[in-house]
């Protein structure tokens, strides 16, 4: 669009002085050049402030991913925590420590504390009756379900 523009604006004035009449824009075509110029720097300013939203974009994007992150492992952390408690509490499963016969389950310590102050947990604001029998519902549902005939 902007080249036949200006092709139109120079074959115009290089018409007018053929033609005998006064052209617009002599043949240096100054004032196409400052119309260029102009037209290039608010491209250059458009084009910066598309940047600088998609930077800002990436940056909130890049922030929600690593939130995500941190409570998924939270969340992680509390089933391995809530397995470890269930497995103490029922009968069929001998003692030992989960983390003593696989050590690939232990958890990350790094931060543990001030994650848990920026971040509400699943049991802040509920009575310890509650918590209680939130734990207990959710290791009955883990409890391995024993066959008639005594088979697991």
């Amino acid at each position: 669009m902007l080249t036949v523009i200006a092709a139109g604006w120079i074959s115009l004035n290089l018409l007018a002085g053929a033609l005998g009449y006064r052209p617009i824009d002599p043949p240096p075509f100054s004032g196409l050049a400052g119309a260029v110029s102009l037209m290039s720097l608010y491209m250059v300013i458009l084009i910066l402030a598309t940047q600088q939203r998609e930077y800002q974009l990436a940056k909130l994007r890049e922030q929600l991913t690593l939130e995500l992150a941190i409570l998924s492992e939270q969340k992680t952390a509390k089933v391995i925590q809530l397995l470890e408690e269930s497995r103490r509490d029922n009968p069929l499963i001998r003692n030992g420590s989960i983390r003593k016969r696989r050590p690939w389950l232990s958890l990350p310590t790094h931060n543990r504390c001030s994650m848990r102050s920026r971040r509400p947990t699943p049991s802040r604001g509920r009575s310890a009756v509650a918590q209680t029998a939130f734990r207990r519902e959710l290791a009955a549902s883990f409890t391995p379900t024993v066959h008639p005939s005594g088979r697991p």
